[in-house]
């Protein structure tokens, strides 16, 4: 890395790079052949749900942006951004990226991270057996910046209080953000629901910001057979 990423920094940089994305049926379709075609790798051919095809766009778009704009090299990509979702860590549309880790890498790194920084990734929730993770977590030079995503239908709008109560988790994060995936036709209202959210949190000393992503609808991907791996 060429110089030191604050959260800060790099709150402005994902808002820059996410802002405004509309994503084309092209893509969501790669996404899903993609996804399809890891699943019975690394999910043991278990049926991908919308939100990992969206998590996969997102992580394919996101990574090249970290290394064109931060200047983040490829073998330290593991190390800034991670998370324990195998499927959409190989996730990857457009053949001029330069993002291609093994698994292998992307799992060391994680663990590291784990050992690291503990209950900010594994955050422990009253009344659950299991502690609760971000989708995805980015590690700038000052803590933890996490990512929550979305995915809401046509015309459908997200909850306010589920997204508070879910978002709030992350609290102890230098940032965090609620990335939702609004598909066509998008509900009237949907920002000032997620403006809502914003709010609300910030009630609670939280730095959370609401970005919408807009695209097609998104197919569940089905199930497929399961091919063991042996690294």
């Amino acid at each position: 890395m060429s110089s030191p990423i604050t959260s800060l920094k790099l709150a402005e940089r994902l808002t820059t790079a996410l802002e405004g994305w509309v994503v084309s049926e092209t893509e969501v379709q790669a996404a899903r052949r993609i996804v399809k075609s890891l699943q019975s790798r690394y999910q043991r051919g278990r049926p991908g749900g919308k939100e990992c095809v969206f998590e996969g766009l997102l992580r394919c778009r996101l990574t090249a942006y970290i290394m064109s704009a931060l200047r983040v090299e490829r073998k330290h990509l593991p190390g800034f951004v991670n998370s324990s979702h195998t499927v959409s860590r190989h996730v990857c549309i457009e053949k001029g990226h330069d993002h291609e880790i093994s698994n292998k890498e992307w799992g060391d790194a994680f663990r590291l991270a784990l050992g690291k920084y503990g209950r900010l990734i594994d955050i422990p929730v009253r009344g659950r057996k299991n502690p609760s993770r971000a989708d995805l977590y980015l590690f700038p030079t000052d803590g933890v910046v996490s990512l929550e995503l979305k995915y809401v239908g046509p015309r459908r709008l997200i909850s306010v209080v589920e997204s508070v109560t879910q978002m709030h988790r992350y609290s102890a994060h230098k940032r965090s953000f609620l990335i939702v995936y609004a598909a066509e036709p998008r509900a009237p209202g949907l920002e000032e629901k997620m403006h809502e959210v914003e709010d609300r949190l910030r009630l609670l000393d939280q730095r959370t910001t609401g970005l919408i992503v807009t695209g097609p609808e998104i197919a569940r991907v089905d199930a497929s057979a399961y091919t063991p791996r042996h690294a």
